[in-house]
């Protein structure tokens, strides 16, 4: 089980997933969209962090991408 987060860093709003025993910071970049990407120097503990409804609906959306794509 994936564990899910919303995170804020100086302004900029990331989806936080825990991930392989990693945390990967996604970075929101619409209204209800992520970027695919994980964000590259963003740390965990830097992070204002909550649970949040949308950061776990578009979290599920991409994973569930994934897994298909992976099984593929």
């Amino acid at each position: 089980m994936n564990k899910i987060y919303a995170c804020e860093i100086e302004g900029k709003k990331y989806v936080a997933i825990h991930e392989l025993l990693v945390w990967n910071m996604y970075k929101v970049v619409g209204h209800d969209t992520m970027s695919t990407t994980p964000s590259r120097g963003v740390k965990m503990s830097d992070c204002r962090v909550w649970e949040c409804e949308d950061a776990n609906r578009m979290a599920k959306q991409y994973l569930e991408l994934k897994a298909f794509l992976y099984a593929l």
